[in-house]
């Protein structure tokens, strides 16, 4: 059997479709059309059935394969999840250890403010009682 044009197949598929088309008349019509395909071409019943199963097996190898690409594909989608799962668990960590060490910084923050307003507050009770001493000095009684 010579090579099938892909045409062909589409045409034919076409034409069987319509075949099972509940529409009478169109039905009809496609049925007339491949009995005078197949007359023209020399095409006997026998030969179309030869003709479907030399395509049942390319067809079940394309399926065959489209399915082992599609399979590859899914695992490394899967593992591109499984990685970016454990990045963002990863980031999540980084992240409260990040948080931890901040509210360590503002607590330090707060603790050296502190310290500051009583060493402000010493300085400034200092400078007072200074300026008393000088006065007493300057000024003696």
């Amino acid at each position: 059997m010579s090579q099938i044009d892909p045409k062909e197949i589409k045409i034919l598929s076409d034409i069987l479709a319509l075949v099972l088309e509940e529409q009478q008349g169109q039905s009809m019509t496609a049925l007339e059309a491949i009995k005078a395909r197949a007359r023209r071409d020399g095409m006997t019943g026998g030969a179309l059935k030869n003709l479907f199963q030399t395509l049942a097996p390319d067809i079940d190898r394309l399926t065959a394969a489209r399915k082992a690409t599609e399979g590859a594909e899914l695992r490394t989608l899967e593992n591109t999840i499984h990685t970016l799962r454990i990045q963002l668990h990863d980031r999540g960590e980084i992240l409260n250890r990040m948080e931890h060490n901040l509210r360590i910084v503002r607590n330090n923050n707060e603790n050296l403010k502190s310290q500051l307003h009583v060493l402000q507050n010493a300085h400034a009770e200092a400078t007072h009682r200074l300026g008393m001493k000088m006065m007493d000095s300057n000024y003696p009684g």
